[in-house]
C-alpha cells in the first residue's frame, strides 16, 4: 500500500531537499503529507541509526571541544530529536563539553525561528551580545 498522499511528489531534486536538512525529520514527514508519519519516522530513525556506523568524528574534533570548554560555555541546538540526539553525540561522550542543549523536542518552533536559539541562551545565562552562533545549513545562516 502506497503511504505518499498524492500531493508528495517521488522526484523531488536535490537542491529542494538539501533545504530539509536542518528540520526535524517527524515534521518533514507531517508538512509533506506522508501518512502514518509516526510509524514512517520510526522506519527512517532505524535506517539513519543504521547508516551511522560508518559516520567518524573528525580527528580530534573532541580535543577541540573539551579546549573550548575550558573557556567558553558551549551549548547545541538541533533539530534532532533527544534519541538521535544520543546517538549522535552523547554515544560518543561528547556532551561532557556541552553546558546547554536545545533539541526539537524542546520548542514547537525551530530554525530559522530564534526560539530554539534564545532558548540555549537562557540555559547558558548568556545575552545575544556575548554569543557566538556557528552552524552547518542554511538555517543556521537566516
Amino acid at each position: 500500500m502506497n503511504k505518499w498522499k498524492s500531493t508528495v511528489r517521488p522526484d523531488y531534486a536535490f537542491d529542494e531537499l538539501v533545504l530539509l536538512m536542518s528540520t526535524p525529520g517527524l515534521k518533514i514527514l507531517k508538512d509533506y503529507g506522508v501518512e502514518d508519519h509516526e510509524v514512517v519516522y520510526k522506519r527512517w530513525v532505524k535506517y539513519v541509526n543504521e547508516y551511522e556506523g560508518g559516520a567518524t568524528i573528525y580527528e580530534n574534533f573532541d580535543e577541540v571541544l573539551a579546549l573550548l570548554h575550558h573557556t567558553y560555555k558551549q551549548g547545541i541546538v538541533s533539530a534532532k530529536m533527544r534519541d538521535q540526539y544520543h546517538i549522535d553525540f552523547v554515544s560518543k561522550d561528547l556532551h561532557n563539553h556541552i553546558d546547554a542543549e536545545v533539541l526539537s523536542d524542546d520548542t514547537t518552533k525551530h530554525k530559522p525561528d530564534p526560539d530554539p536559539l534564545l532558548l540555549c541562551m537562557e540555559k547558558l545565562g548568556v545575552t545575544p551580545d556575548r554569543c557566538i552562533y556557528i552552524g552547518d545549513s542554511i538555517f543556521d545562516y537566516e
